[in-house]
């Protein structure tokens, strides 16, 4: 199995939840439009949460870096709306850091490594470095994706998050339209660099 998976606990979800709720209030998408957004807006910020979560625990043994990111990027929204989510939040999930966490929804019984990193023209910048995360919600297994509602996803209570690899900014291609008239770079999880192989005893990673 490529990368590592890093297990979302239940007091994990507990904060994840709050903290998508806020970011929904004004929150936009790269990679969506019109009603499919509106639709989707809770399941997406719930994924991009977990998956920034993930990535902190792993390169900093904790949760602190995501919870602060998160927390400011809301209340910057909420005092200023959009444009002060965007200056609150200057496209990186470790503060301080070039990095920029992406995430996708598990799903389709598909493996991890078929799934693909996609950055829309919009979140690219200069010296950025993009980690690719899957994100697993066992407890919706048994259904399709497509046929989940909201409540669903805000009644998960536990899941977890493939980190699969990075990829600098220089390195995407060039930008493609889907089907959807939607422009974003794309890369295969299976091409990207592997992680570090750092681990955190506490942590009970997966590999």
């Amino acid at each position: 199995m490529k990368g590592y998976e890093v297990p979302i606990s239940e007091s994990d979800m507990l904060v994840v939840h709050s903290l998508a709720s806020l970011s929904c209030l004004g929150g936009r998408s790269n990679h969506r439009e019109g009603q499919d957004r509106e639709d989707n807006l809770y399941r997406d910020q719930l994924v991009g949460c977990i998956g920034e979560l993930a990535l902190s625990w792993h390169l900093t043994g904790n949760a602190q870096h995501f919870i602060i990111h998160r927390w400011y990027a809301n209340k910057m929204r909420e005092r200023y709306g959009e444009a002060g989510k965007r200056s609150g939040d200057p496209g990186v999930d470790i503060p301080g850091t070039n990095l920029d966490a992406k995430a996708s929804l598990y799903q389709n019984r598909r493996v991890p490594e078929s799934f693909s990193l996609r950055v829309s023209p919009n979140e690219r910048g200069t010296g950025k470095v993009y980690v690719f995360i899957v994100v697993k919600l066992p407890e919706l297994f048994s259904k399709e994706i497509r046929d989940c509602t909201q409540a669903d996803f805000e009644n998960v209570t536990y899941g977890r998050a493939q980190i699969m690899g990075w990829i600098t900014d220089e390195q995407l291609p060039p930008p493609r339209r889907d089907n959807r008239g939607i422009s974003a770079s794309r890369v295969e999880a299976r091409e990207l660099h592997d992680l570090m192989p750092i681990k955190w005893d506490w942590i009970g990673y997966r590999t």
